[in-house]
């Protein structure tokens, strides 16, 4: 039996603290500022009434979208035109707005921000809400664009890693770990996210259960960091995360030929009702992958085992170290030299040639050495080989083509 007729139900979106006269004229001042259409202000804000984050969460959302400004201050500023950023500040002064606001930053994990309001917009289709505030795809992509630098300060990377590792190292089975950082079409991560807030909104509904393999490791990032209290994960009839009492149950499990699918169900005093999501590889979806979990999504992605996922980094950390210290910058007045062109050497005028540390940041300088830290690789993983294959590289002459030029 579909769950369709279960999700499709219009959300329940008449929250005041959304749509009253005063703040919506606040918005439209606000909004005008920043080129961005009320109508789908409003509509992500619906969205966000059926999310219920975690306390916690909802005070570091707050903050983000500048919580420590005084509100009257900023709303006269905002009127007297002296001021952009008023759809944060809109957001902020509401539960259904920070909500909608920390589900923009769990997904930028792993999408930009184009992708993020299309989500978004396929979510206020299936739940309803696009009825009730409607908007075009373009103008929810807009309104994530403006306040998306506010998401930068608690993207949960380190979060979305220890996940990760949580995963890998309990997935016993190669089909499950090879997808476990696959990326999924955008349409169907949306179906995902608006049968489990669903779920989670409905009181007539006192358990879910999501079955499947594919992106699981970012699902499971998403949904544990706005309701940590209401998911659990199982490998198999291991509990490897959340609670024993949470609502939604995900089991990582490949389904029977469909690699990328997903198994909803969700449990009703009636009944049960479920739907089989086919979720679709998004082969044209523009990578936005955290550097954090780099080494795991490689170990996924190529089934590697720990021993091979250590010697990439230590090779890669390897390479960019020669590079750092070797590469050189050739500002020419033309690009590439005329020499170059034609005999593959350089005899034309150079007027500047600076080391590429030369130009670096201080922060890089003190961390290039061990830079696949920042990957996701340990600082024991990388000691054990990186210094042997740094040596082997330093025989290595790179040839005139090999060498990076600037244009003025």
């Amino acid at each position: 039996m579909s769950i369709s007729n279960a999700v499709q139900k219009q959300w329940d979106i008449g929250v005041t603290s959304i749509a009253s006269a005063d703040r919506l004229l606040e918005l439209i001042r606000g909004a005008s500022e920043v080129n961005v259409q009320p109508q789908a202000v409003l509509a992500i804000c619906a969205l966000g009434s059926a999310i219920h984050p975690h306390q916690r969460l909802i005070g570091e959302g707050v903050n983000a979208l500048g919580g420590t400004k005084n509100v009257r201050i900023e709303n006269m500023k905002l009127t007297f035109g002296l001021q952009f950023g008023g759809t944060a500040l809109y957001l902020r002064q509401s539960t259904p707005g920070v909500a909608a606001f920390l589900l923009v930053c769990a997904l930028k994990l792993w999408h930009v921000d184009d992708d993020v309001g299309d989500i978004l917009y396929e979510m206020a289709l299936a739940s309803g809400v696009i009825s009730r505030w409607p908007a075009s795809v373009q103008q929810f992509s807009q309104v994530v664009s403006t306040i998306s630098g506010s998401a930068g300060t608690i993207l949960p990377a380190r979060h979305l890693h220890d996940i990760g590792v949580s995963m890998l190292g309990s997935a016993t089975q190669t089909s499950v770990r090879k997808v476990l950082y696959e990326q999924i079409a955008k349409q169907s991560v949306a179906k995902i996210l608006t049968y489990v807030f669903s779920g989670f909104q409905d009181l007539d509904v006192h358990s879910m259960t999501l079955s499947g393999a594919a992106s699981a490791v970012w699902l499971v990032a998403i949904l544990t960091w706005i309701v940590p209290d209401e998911v659990r994960v199982y490998s198999g009839p291991r509990l490897i995360i959340g609670p024993q009492a949470a609502k939604l149950t995900i089991n990582l499990k490949v389904l029977d030929g469909i690699e990328q699918g997903w198994q909803f169900t969700e449990w009703r005093r009636e009944g049960s009702l479920a739907d089989l999501i086919v979720a679709q590889r998004d082969v044209g979806m523009r990578p936005h992958i955290p550097r954090l979990v780099t080494k795991h999504r490689f170990q996924s992605l190529y089934a590697l085992s720990s021993q091979d996922t250590a010697i990439m980094g230590q090779v890669a950390g390897a390479v960019l170290c020669v590079f750092s210290e070797r590469g050189v910058l050739y500002h020419t007045r033309g690009y590439p030299p005329q020499s170059l062109q034609n005999e593959g050497s350089l005899s034309g005028e150079i007027s500047a040639r600076t080391g590429l540390l030369d130009v670096a940041s201080d922060w890089f300088c003190g961390e290039y050495a061990l830079i696949m830290k920042h990957c996701g690789w340990t600082v024991a993983e990388l000691q054990k080989g990186q210094t042997k294959v740094y040596e082997a590289l330093q025989g290595w002459q790179p040839t005139l083509a090999e060498s990076a030029y600037l244009s003025d």
